[in-house]
């Protein structure tokens, strides 16, 4: 989480910053994700197919599965089966970087903290992270298979990414917003009640590449009273 001082600054350590630990959280976690993936070529339909049959083998899930959901054949349960491992990979960096997140907290409170707190004004992801977004779901629509869903779920890993960056825009263009604690207590319970939030906090960090909405959220310096005087 640091570096030792190059020759020539100042001594102790330089902490890395947040988006540079995001991007160490994607890597740790995508070299995690193809090997459990290539874990499984050996059986046909990878990682899926196992966690399929798994599911459908245990009475009390596809029972439950049948009641709520009307889901009992294999196919179906098999679908269910990929997008848990693509939404459970996608959330692996985030709970991760949420982790460290709570840990530094807890150094504050216990008085025991080295690293500062990290500035989220400033999150960015890097825009190699787009073509490199877009040729994983390109080539994971289009192929099939264990392959596909390796390749699905890097994208959404690197989804994961965005949707931090969602984040981080949305603290900081509300920073001035009165009621913003009220607003940010609800953010975070309908993200954890309702998947579909998600979406729009992705679309937001998209977005914000193109558009900056930090930088037209800022307000310009008010002229002094020497300018006006000199007008």
């Amino acid at each position: 989480l640091s570096r030792p001082m190059a020759d020539g600054e100042p001594t102790g350590f330089a902490f890395y910053p947040a988006d540079r630990l995001m991007l160490i959280a994607m890597a740790i976690v995508s070299v995690g994700t193809v090997f459990m993936h290539l874990s499984f070529l050996n059986i046909s339909g990878g990682l899926t197919q196992a966690l399929a049959e798994m599911i459908y083998q245990t009475p009390d899930i596809r029972q439950a599965l049948e009641q709520v959901y009307n889901i009992s054949t294999l196919e179906q349960i098999n679908l269910v089966a990929k997008w848990m491992l693509i939404s459970g990979f996608a959330i692996w960096p985030i709970m991760l970087l949420a982790n460290l997140q709570l840990a530094q907290g807890a150094m504050v409170w216990m008085k025991r903290n080295l690293r500062p707190s990290p500035d989220y004004h400033g999150f960015t992801v890097p825009r190699v992270l787009l073509p490199i977004l877009a040729v994983l779901l390109i080539l994971g629509l289009a192929l099939d298979g264990a392959i596909a869903s390796l390749f699905l779920s890097l994208a959404a890993i690197a989804l994961g990414g965005y949707f931090l960056l969602g984040l981080a825009v949305i603290h900081a263009i509300s920073r001035h917003w009165k009621g913003r604690g009220v607003f940010l207590s609800a953010l975070y319970f309908f993200l954890l009640m309702m998947a579909w939030v998600f979406i729009p906090v992705t679309l937001m960090g998209l977005l914000d590449m193109r558009f900056n909405f930090r930088g037209l959220t800022s307000t310009p310096d008010k002229p002094s009273n020497d300018n006006r005087e000199k007008e």
